[in-house]
Formats: structure tokens, sequence, C-alpha cells
């Protein structure tokens, strides 16, 4: 972000940048991590460069296309059976992904390029929302994209404390996704306990398929 910035006329040393760049960081990350609020790769990056003595505005466009700029070669990657899990739910469910990311154009390009998005009948990312699982309002945000009651969603995540604990403060049947080897281990440092615990994607999608969800 910053080389890409100082070839649009911007005057400052990369170390600079950097160094301003993760101060900033850090000041946000008590806003983010427990106030759950989130804030957008753009508003760092215009704090960054007002630290700099350079005043913009995070809707500014170069500040805009920095950050593009920055995500550009990221690949995301899903798994094998991710597809075909897929494209047996949507014929019967509504389908809502909900992330916690500071870039809503990167997840969106990113599902359009593993050939994905038109699975799902919402993308809601907490940068959009501005709030971050687990906190209530994205996941109200959700149902009420929905169009369901709580008691009839089902949630699938990876993390005990963003996705469990957050879906089931809202009444939301949550389903922790874990390796074999990750799963005893995860339940140990939380206290939050899922509804059911399943170790791929295809077995999630059977038992949900057979109505033991």
């Amino acid at each position: 972000m910053g080389k890409y910035l100082q070839r649009h006329g911007y005057d400052f040393s990369i170390e600079q940048y950097i160094s301003n760049y993760r101060e900033v960081a850090i000041e946000y990350r008590k806003k983010r991590y427990e106030n759950l609020q989130e804030v957008g790769n753009h508003v760092l990056v215009a704090d960054t460069l007002r630290k700099l003595g350079i005043s913009v505005e995070p809707t500014e466009s170069h500040v805009t296309s920095a950050v593009e700029h920055y995500f550009n070669p990221w690949k995301l990657t899903i798994a094998p059976d991710a597809h075909q899990v897929l494209e047996k739910l949507s014929r019967r469910f509504i389908i809502s992904l909900i992330s916690n990311f500071t870039n809503s154009a990167f997840i969106h390009r990113s599902l359009d390029n593993l050939g994905i998005n038109g699975f799902f009948d919402h993308v809601i990312d907490s940068v959009s929302i501005g709030w971050r699982k687990p906190h209530q309002r994205i996941f109200k945000h959700f149902l009420n994209l929905s169009g369901v009651k709580a008691e009839e969603a089902v949630f699938i995540g990876d993390d005990l404390d963003a996705d469990i604990k957050g879906a089931k403060n809202m009444g939301i049947k949550a389903v922790l996704l874990v390796g074999l080897k990750d799963a005893q281990n995860k339940q140990k440092k939380s206290n939050v306990r899922p509804d059911q615990i399943v170790h791929t994607l295809s077995e999630f999608g059977e038992l949900l398929l057979n109505g033991k969800i």
C-alpha cells in the first residue's frame, strides 16, 4: 500500500509508513476486538497518512485504490468438498455467508473467482455492517435478510467465540467445524459449547439434508 501511494505522489518513506500503520492498527485493536466495531483498511490507511502530515479522507480514491492494490495478490482457497455441498444445500435452503473481514470488495471478488458466489443468497461482511462477530447486530442483520427466525436457522463456523458464541447468543443452532485433531483442544480452551461438531462440510451437509441438525 505504501509503495502504491508513493507512486501516486505521496511523500514519505516506506519505513515511516509501516511504523505509523502499525501504530494506527494497535490503536484500533480495542475497538475491533473488544468493542467488536469493525474498521476498514481504508480508515487505517487514511489515519496513517494523517499521522504523516497528509490530510486525506478514507473515501479518497487513492486510499481505496491502495487497499485494493494490497489485496489483489491474495488468493483464498476452499475445502475440496465445498462446491458440491453448497450446490446440494442451495437447492433446499437459504444460504448466507457471514464474514469478519475488512474489505468487502475482496470477499465478493474471491467468491466469484472460486465459483461459489451463486450459491449464497446473501453475503454479509463485518466492514459493511460495522460490527464483527460475535456482536448481535451482524447476526440480526443475517436473520432479517434471510427472513427467518433464530430457531429456524443453523450456523456453521470454525471459531468458538466469533461463530459459535455469536450464534448461540442469538438463539441460533450452532455447529462447529473442526479437524479431527483440533476438536478436543478447541473445547478445552473455551467454555462455549456448540450444539454439534462436524469434521467436514460433507458431514454437515448430510446431517442437514437428513434433518439431523
